[in-house]
């Protein structure tokens, strides 16, 4: 899902159109996306590629509209039956192509899908496009447009469209928007926007509420910034108790990262220990984690505790390490019981 796109305009200096992933689908939905495929989810015989591939030709027509002031071109990717948001759409191109005044532009979406289910985890009904979408003057910074844009398919085409009031959907347009705030350069008001964003849903899904907390305080140690990346994580625990398990492996791997082994442990004891509680099977929850440069997806208690017994090892507790390292030893992940079995021979 992440891509970087070049445009080449006739009128107008290169414009690069990057991407990233709004919703990203993990591997443990593909059998569901294939199964959407030969469904209903999508038209007879498309495939998510196809898809796709019409989503992106949509939003390259918009934007090749709103650059080279041809708003009835840029209008063509649309498909809607309320003219009064028609109306607004038309004004907005005119606006954002007037505002940047013949200068190159800078233009980066978000891009991902979002799947609707009929009521049963193996049917899917429906399949939308959506994400942020801005377009800044190169010259001056200035960001002459922002929006939400939401595809959706008409007839046996996705098209852009009017987008549903969804309070998930406009809280991951947040998170997006300034996720390209910072690309762009523009730090300060991705931070603000994160943060107005936890005050405007406050009861919007706790999942997303926790993505907010984690870009806050990702930012913040990007910045070096490590005291108010800590304080931000623990904000968040204090709010949010229902499922810190990511949170408190954030705050581990900040805290190992700056040396402050002792605080890690402690960290990752307790997003295990919830875990534990949650998941008693352990092997339900999955993870991403990182061995000898490599990006693995293993059992989530198995990355923390190899998280565990490394910082173990840098406090020369061995007798702890040594029993993780022979648990994990044990892994049906490979690289990870391989990198256990490492850490045992220099122990």
């Amino acid at each position: 899902m992440n891509r970087t796109r070049i445009y080449a305009l006739t009128t107008l200096a290169t414009v690069f159109l990057a991407s990233l992933s709004l919703w990203l689908v993990p591997q443990s939905l593909q059998r569901q996306l294939e199964a959407a495929e030969r469904g209903k989810a999508l038209p007879p015989g498309m495939t998510f590629k196809q898809a796709q591939a019409q989503v992106d030709s949509a939003l390259q027509t918009y934007v090749d509209g709103v650059l080279k002031g041809d708003v009835e071109l840029a209008l063509t990717s649309f498909a809607t039956d309320d003219p009064g948001w028609l109306a607004e759409q038309r004004q907005a191109a005119q606006q954002a192509h007037t505002r940047l005044a013949g200068h190159p532009a800078r233009v980066r979406h978000t891009s991902g899908y979002y799947i609707l289910h009929s009521g049963r985890p193996d049917s899917l009904s429906s399949a939308w496009y959506a994400g942020a979408l801005v377009i800044q003057d190169s010259l001056s910074g200035e960001l002459v447009h922002e929006t939400l844009y939401f595809a959706r398919a008409h007839t046996r085409r996705f098209l852009l469209s009017k987008p549903p009031e969804d309070l998930t959907l406009q809280m991951r347009y947040r998170l997006n928007l300034g996720s390209l705030y910072c690309e762009l350069g523009m730090e300060e008001q991705a931070l603000a926007l994160w943060k107005r964003s936890l005050d405007e849903f406050p009861s919007g899904p706790t999942n997303l509420q926790l993505d907010l907390w984690k870009k806050i305080a990702q930012l913040y140690e990007s910045r070096g910034n490590f005291t108010e990346a800590i304080q931000t994580y623990e904000q968040a625990l204090r709010l949010q108790s229902q499922d810190p398990i990511e949170l408190y492996d954030q705050l581990g791997n900040l805290y190992e990262s700056r040396g402050n082994y002792a605080d890690a442990i402690q960290a990752y004891e307790q997003a295990l220990e919830f875990l534990q509680r949650q998941d008693p099977h352990q092997g339900i929850r999955m993870g991403g984690m990182q061995i000898m440069g490599k990006n693995i997806s293993a059992r989530k208690d198995e990355s923390l505790k190899y998280q565990l017994a490394q910082c173990n090892l840098k406090l020369n507790q061995v007798v702890k390490a040594r029993a993780l390292c022979q648990e994990l030893a044990k892994s049906q992940t490979k690289e990870l019981a391989d990198a256990a079995r490492r850490l045992l021979e220099e122990q």
